[in-house]
C-alpha cells in the first residue's frame, strides 16, 4: 500500500471517530450475518473501503470482495451516522429465533463498542433498524456491479509467474507454492501485499488468468 494511501486511510478512521488509530482492513464499519434454512451470508463493510460477501457455509463457503472509492465510502458512513437506532432493542433472546431464522447487524460507527442488533427473519423492524438493513443490501449491489464475472481456466494449476485477477479486480502475481504443497503465495503487483491462498480456494479468490511465463 503507497504512504499516500495509507495516510488517507488513517486520516478516514480519525474522521470516523475513532479514539486510536487502527488498521482499516480489520475495523468493521456494518455488518450482517444471517442464518436461515438456505444456509449463511454475511455481509462486512471495512474501514478501508473493503466489501466481504461470503455465503454457504464450509467447505463449500463462497466469498466475493469490491473496493469502495474513498468518496462512495465517506457516502455511506455518512448515511449511517444519520440513524439514529437509541430507540431500538438490540433484539430477542437466541432461543426465540432459533426457529424462524435470525440476523445479527454489528454496527461500528464512530467511537465506543458497536452497537449489535438480532432479529428474525420475518420481524417487523423499527425504522431506524430497517434503514441500515437497506444500507446492507445496497452494499451486496456494489459488490455484484464491481466484481469482475469469469473464472480461472478448467484445471488450472498455478505456476511462478502467473498473473491473476482477484474478485476485487486487483492483480497478484504467483510466487511460489508453500513448503506443505497446500498454500500458493502470491505478490500484489498494484500494492505491495503478499497473500497466501489454499490451491482448493484458488477459483473463489481470483477470476481470470491474464498472464503467463513461459517455462524456461
Amino acid at each position: 500500500m503507497s504512504c499516500c494511501r495509507l495516510i488517507v486511510l488513517v486520516a478516514c478512521l480519525t474522521w470516523l471517530g475513532a479514539s486510536e488509530p487502527m488498521d482499516p482492513r480489520s475495523k468493521v464499519l456494518l455488518r450482517r450475518d444471517c442464518l436461515g434454512e438456505t444456509g449463511r451470508t454475511d455481509v462486512t463493510l471495512f474501514a478501508n473501503g473493503t466489501i466481504r460477501v461470503r455465503e454457504g457455509e464450509e467447505p463449500e463457503r463462497q466469498m466475493r470482495l469490491a473496493e469502495l472509492p474513498l468518496a462512495v465510502l465517506r457516502a455511506y458512513v455518512n448515511r449511517l451516522e444519520e440513524i439514529d437506532l437509541s430507540e431500538t432493542d438490540a433484539g430477542v433472546p437466541e432461543t426465540e429465533l432459533r426457529w424462524t431464522g435470525r440476523c445479527q447487524i454489528e454496527l461500528g460507527i464512530g467511537a465506543g463498542e458497536p452497537q449489535v442488533f438480532q432479529f428474525g427473519h420475518f420481524d417487523s423492524l423499527s425504522l431506524a433498524l430497517a434503514r441500515v438493513n437497506t444500507i446492507v443490501g445496497e452494499l451486496v449491489v456494489e459488490v455484484e456491479e464491481r466484481v469482475p464475472k469469469g473464472h480461472l481456466p478448467r484445471d488450472y494449476q498455478p505456476r511462478a509467474g502467473d498473473v491473476l485477477v482477484r474478485v476485487d479486480g486487483a492483480r497478484f502475481k504467483v510466487i511460489a507454492y508453500t513448503s506443505d504443497k497446500k498454500g500458493i503465495e502470491l505478490q500484489g503487483i498494484e500494492q505491495p501485499l503478499t497473500i497466501y491462498v489454499h490451491v482448493d480456494d484458488m477459483d473463489e479468490w481470483f477470476t481470470e488468468l491474464i498472464s503467463r511465463q513461459e517455462p524456461i
